[in-house]
């Protein structure tokens, strides 16, 4: 099993190719640092309790865990998209401009920036409307926003007087230009 756990190491983890300058040898030492934490995790991984049905398979736990991050980062990928399309003023970003950027053809960005569950997601946590009024975000925000609606979370929900924002407003901004 350890020669599979340095193998998967290795693979996903490769050295750099090239002339041997400052760049190559900074390549190469934040490899080496990822390869010890790589094998570390797959380790660890392997010596957590698990059922007695199963044995521990590190490249079927590696494709598992990047499946993971892929559908996460995939995810990350429609929301920005919906933001770019629905929320950016004065005007949202081209179709054409999105779909080159994110490797998605313009009807797959079109598809993805017109879904309401994920526009009025983001509408929630920027606390801001789409560009056309129809997505409206609740009053009560969220605490990092910044918006009068993150005031009123934080009232309803911790019984602040104050919140952290009306906290550091007493202090006096920057002097102004002359």
């Amino acid at each position: 099993m350890d020669s599979t756990i340095s193998d998967i190491v290795r693979i996903l983890h490769q050295m750099p190719d090239g002339e041997r300058g400052f760049t190559y040898y900074e390549q190469f030492a934040q490899i080496t640092t990822n390869r010890i934490l790589e094998e570390q995790g797959l380790h660890d991984a392997q010596e957590a309790p698990k059922d007695d049905k199963t044995s521990f398979d590190a490249v079927i736990y590696k494709l598992d865990q990047l499946s993971r991050q892929k559908a996460l980062i995939d995810d990350q990928i429609r929301h920005l998209i919906t933001y770019a399309r629905n929320f950016v003023r004065p005007r949202p970003y081209q179709l054409a401009v999105l779909a080159q950027a994110s490797r998605i053809s313009i009807s797959g960005v079109r598809l993805i920036s017109n879904d309401p569950a994920r526009m009025y997601n983001i509408a929630r946590s920027i606390q801001r409307p789409d560009i056309s009024g129809t997505v409206v975000p609740p009053d009560e925000g969220i605490a990092d926003t910044g918006t009068p609606g993150r005031d009123a979370w934080f009232r309803k929900n911790l019984g602040a007087e104050e919140t952290p924002l009306d906290q550091t407003s007493n202090t006096e901004g920057p002097a102004s230009a002359p």
